[in-house]
């Protein structure tokens, strides 16, 4: 299995459930994780992080 260390995602969902799963996830191949509960606080986070790796919710209020 390939391993992602040092990679940086960014999961953006506004249900913190399907975030945590999604972080287990990707933290057990090596990414490192940012979260994101809605658009503002992904595009902060995005504009402030190197990240390599976006995932995201598209049907979000």
């Amino acid at each position: 299995m390939a391993t992602y260390d040092g990679k940086k995602a960014l999961i953006v969902d506004d249900f913190p459930t399907a975030r945590r799963l999604i972080k287990e996830t990707l933290q057990e191949i090596g990414f490192e994780c940012l979260e994101a509960a809605d658009v503002d606080q992904a595009l902060k986070l995005f504009n402030e992080e190197e990240v390599d790796f976006v995932i995201a919710d598209t049907f979000m209020p």
